[in-house]
Parts: C-alpha cells; sequence; structure tokens
C-alpha cells in the first residue's frame, strides 16, 4: 500500500492514512484507522475504488470535505477527476 495522505478521517484526535494499492486502471483505497495506545497498529477499511492518474503516483490529494452541507465525505483527486467516498462509521469513536 502507498500512503496519499495522513489526516484525521473520524475525528478522534489521531492521525490516520488513507492508502492506495493496486495498479493498471483502478486503485483500491482504504482507510487505515489508528488503534488505541494499548492496541498498536491500523485497522484497515475499505473506502472504494478511482481510475488510475495518468502518472506513476496513482491517486492524488486527499481530504475531508463536506460538499452537500450531509455528512463529511472523503475527496480524492485522481485519473479522471475528483471522487467522493462516504467516511465509514467508527462505533468505538462515534464516527462522523
Amino acid at each position: 500500500m502507498d500512503a496519499i495522505a495522513a489526516i484525521d478521517v473520524d475525528d478522534d484526535g489521531r492521525g490516520e492514512v488513507i492508502a492506495q494499492r493496486g495498479g493498471g486502471e483502478t486503485l483500491n483505497l482504504a482507510w487505515l484507522q489508528a488503534q488505541q495506545a494499548s492496541a498498536r497498529g491500523f485497522e484497515e477499511h475499505a473506502i472504494g475504488e478511482v481510475p488510475a492518474a495518468s502518472h506513476d503516483l496513482g491517486a492524488g490529494p486527499c481530504t475531508v470535505a463536506d460538499r452537500r452541507r450531509g455528512p463529511a465525505e472523503l475527496a480524492v483527486a485522481s485519473g479522471l477527476g475528483v471522487f467522493y467516498f462516504p467516511i465509514p462509521g467508527d462505533t468505538a469513536a462515534g464516527g462522523r
């Protein structure tokens, strides 16, 4: 996996990672959710797929966005534009 962003996805005060894996025409995106300090490590949550960019870096910038005055979403730039994904729920931290 290659990290494309380090952000606090679920607003719990811990930095997390948005990563991509794959190659060819599509990239699979995942949220690597930081675990409590006692557990260490990350829990992987599938986000979705985006078309690969025309350069070797794959997907581009990623951020948390609120484009419809509803729940926040992940915005990811890639080969054919910007793609929006719902943030996976996190019942332990309350989610967004």
